[in-house]
């Protein structure tokens, strides 16, 4: 899951990696290039269902698509599966999220979450704004200790 920084690291300071990739954001994945992967934010509607039209677009999904969703600790990852699913892509590419994966990740109804498309790894990650918060909030607080220490 995604943890704050250890007392006596470093403070966080995003960098681009040799492969232009942001890291050092906490406990969220590095941000990736705009050809490489996607970041957005999308509202759970009324009725349980993400809006991947972005997303999947960027990896060439289709309605009719199936898909595997994997519930983790901190995020629910979306895969195409290329073979048949119970779950599959509806118009407009939205994905019904059952009861179980919006209780397991802590969303409901009304709720956004950041979309992470990977599209060299072919998936989406799902995650509640409280993760991303989270994370954000750590490097911030960290970054703000530093400018402190640094008299800044």
């Amino acid at each position: 899951g995604l943890r704050p920084p250890a007392p006596d690291a470093a403070p966080a300071v995003a960098e681009p990696d040799p492969r232009g990739y942001l890291s050092n954001l906490g406990g969220l994945p590095p941000l990736r290039p705009a050809a490489q992967g996607r970041w957005t934010t999308v509202t759970i509607d009324d009725k349980g269902r993400l809006a991947l039209s972005t997303a999947g677009a960027a990896l060439d999904w289709q309605p009719g698509t199936p898909v595997a969703v994997e519930l983790g600790t901190d995020r629910l990852t979306v895969r195409a599966t290329g073979e048949a699913a119970a779950t599959r892509l509806r118009s407009q590419l939205r994905l019904q999220l059952p009861l179980v994966e919006q209780v397991g990740l802590g969303v409901a109804p009304g709720d956004q979450v950041l979309l992470a498309t990977d599209a060299a790894a072919g998936r989406i990650d799902v995650m509640p704004a409280a993760v991303v918060e989270a994370a954000l909030a750590a490097v911030l607080t960290d970054g703000a200790e530093a400018d402190e220490e640094a008299g800044r």
